[in-house]
């Protein structure tokens, strides 16, 4: 039996998700080291430039990881703490989310510039605030707190490491994922329902299984492991008449 993923249950305090976080990091990658992170004195230019603060989860993340390109920047695009201002220019949206949010400060676009992520200004001034998701200016609550979405965008990205040994995504049926979720644990990412119906997380310790909900049956999956026999746990239930293949680092 796999041991469980430490994304099996989100820790309650800002605390314990950065030290899970630190601790995911170095199952998936190298370990992180003091230097992966941006100083304080970068920061504070940062706010300077901007005009104000930023909120502490935001900071945090820049001060544990935010160098760390190969775990966030290797698709979409994590800004740096000195790039926010001119992401502010480049994305002048005006939010309308039940008419109570202003400007957004953007912090992270995806790699075509189809959507990006953000803050809504009005609530920069607390901790953990939500962190918004934006297309053509429809913006969107996507997680609660910036210290959770920074957990569910590491699970995210990690189907885009640049070593991706045991690795696959497809099309999937229906049948496909209530096999996967009747024999694999849901995570506990919050549900991302934006800019697709819908993204699920599954997975064990060394496994994600990616579930993305395009458009009603139209399902699309991404597999990702450490090992070959993580690896296995998911593509068990794999057939030639539930998933078809678009790429993959093994052979069906």
């Amino acid at each position: 039996m796999f041991e469980p993923s430490p994304f099996t249950k989100i820790p309650e305090s800002r605390s314990a998700r950065w030290a899970l976080l630190k601790s995911a990091i170095a199952d998936w990658y190298a370990p992180l080291e003091e230097s992966d992170g941006f100083p304080e004195k970068t920061i504070a230019q940062a706010e300077e430039s901007l005009g104000f603060r930023l909120p502490k989860a935001l900071k945090e993340w820049y001060k544990l990881a935010g160098k760390r390109e190969d775990i966030w920047s290797q698709q979409d695009a994590m800004s740096s703490p000195e790039e926010l201002s001119q992401f502010q220019e480049i994305f002048d949206y005006k939010c309308q989310y039940n008419g109570h949010f202003d400007d957004v400060l953007v912090f992270y676009i995806e790699n075509q510039g189809g959507y990006c992520w953000g803050i809504p200004c009005n609530y920069l001034n607390e901790d953990d605030p939500p962190v918004v998701i934006d297309n053509w200016g429809d913006w969107r609550i996507l997680s609660p707190t910036v210290s959770e979405f920074a957990l569910s965008m590491f699970v995210y990205c990690l189907k885009w490491r640049e070593e991706r040994q045991f690795w696959c995504c497809g099309d999937a049926t229906p049948e496909l994922i209530a096999k996967i979720d009747k024999n694999i644990p849901l995570l506990d990412c919050p549900s991302w329902q934006y800019p697709y119906e819908q993204t699920l997380f599954y997975g064990y310790k060394g496994l994600i299984v990616e579930a993305i909900w395009q458009s009603g049956d139209d399902i699309y999956i991404f597999i990702t492991a450490t090992t070959e026999a993580a690896f296995e746990v998911a593509t068990q239930y794999l057939s030639g008449q539930n998933f078809y293949c678009s790429a993959a680092s093994w052979e069906m």
